[in-house]
């Protein structure tokens, strides 16, 4: 057996573990739908968004009359940094593996198990803060004492009047409350109710969702009732997201309903106008030993490194820069239920 840090070269380990990335960047019930990938090459993001106002109605003129000068809605221009996400892992098994002089192909094995978990743990640090801007407007990381206001509309991050735990509460007329608001402040509606699977246990065990039988026993509303009766209001499409991070962490916590515009595929970064999470190059990406094209160098890269001498290991190390951005914050709108 060669050394292992020749194995599988850093540009290959690279594409491996951007492979890996990707495949969680498009399963189920990832934030990615709402806020999707793009790549810059570049440490640091500057985005242009639109400020909260009505455009004009353009007047009829006379044939021989000039066009009357409209104005346009302000903007507001911002520069982020994109923080660094960085990790090691001792490569699998690496100690039994010397001992029995395993063959390459079981050590190449598990090099990639072990970058394919470092893809995860980076995939799981960047969905938590999906969601803690989607759910806050901001991107805080309590890590680096950092946090970006996007300058969400206060009114945009709210709580219901009484709690969801109260089945005697409204939910039709919370829901429709906080979608009037988020019109006025948009001209546009919502597409889509982001909810925790309790807050939809909650939202189907409202009194008004119940069916009354024709011995005047009440029945609890199946979730086929429940989307008949917000579709009768053309509510937006519910999504149920409950995407386990690690032990129970959740991205979304599970008392509170986000109100968004439509999902897209998670890499189509133009179709929404709600933001992206945008992912920069590492400086690590520049360095000779990954040989990546210019174009290659955003995004996640990964190589092994081997100690020379004793005691003999191997870690996988992977690293990569990016942020959520939100262009547009007033697109979303999160309310505590419970």
């Amino acid at each position: 057996m060669g050394h292992i840090s020749q194995l599988i070269k850093p540009q290959e380990l690279t594409y491996f573990t951007r492979t890996i990335l990707n495949e969680l960047e498009n399963g189920k019930g990832c934030l990615g739908n709402f806020l999707p990938s793009k790549f810059e090459n570049d440490t640091s993001v500057s985005f242009t968004a639109k400020l909260p106002g009505n455009s004009d109605v353009a007047p009829f003129v006379a044939w021989d009359a000039e066009a009357t000068v409209g104005r346009s809605r302000g903007t507001r221009k911002s520069i982020v940094e994109l923080p660094k996400i960085a990790r090691k892992l001792p490569v699998s098994e690496y100690d039994r593996l010397i001992a029995r002089n395993a063959p390459d192909s079981e050590m190449a094995s598990a090099i990639e198990e072990t970058a394919a978990e470092l893809a995860l743990e980076i995939w799981r640090a960047m969905e938590l803060l999906r969601g803690r801007v989607l759910v806050t407007g901001k991107a805080e990381i309590p890590e680096l004492g950092v946090m970006d206001d996007f300058g969400r509309n206060p009114a945009h991050t709210a709580s219901v009047a009484n709690l969801w735990t109260d089945p005697s509460v409204s939910r039709i007329d919370d829901i429709e409350r906080f979608l009037d608001v988020y019109h006025n402040t948009n001209k546009a509606n919502a597409g889509t109710l982001l909810m925790s699977k309790r807050v939809w246990n909650l939202l189907a065990r409202g009194n008004e969702f119940a069916n009354q039988l024709q011995n005047g026993v009440q029945r609890p509303a199946t979730p086929y009732d429940v989307q008949q009766l917000l579709s009768a209001y053309e509510f937006p499409a519910v999504q149920v997201y409950d995407q386990p991070l690690l032990d129970g962490l959740l991205a979304i916590p599970d008392n509170v309903l986000l109100v968004l515009p439509d999902p897209v595929a998670e890499h189509n970064f133009a179709g929404t106008k709600l933001g992206n999470t945008v992912w920069g190059k590492t400086l690590a990406a520049s360095q000779g030993d990954y040989k990546l094209p210019f174009n290659e160098l955003p995004g996640i890269v990964a190589k092994t490194i081997e100690a020379t001498q004793e005691p003999y290991t191997a870690e996988v190390e992977a690293s990569a820069s990016g942020l959520p951005i939100l262009a547009n914050p007033n697109l979303s709108m999160a309310i505590t239920v419970a």
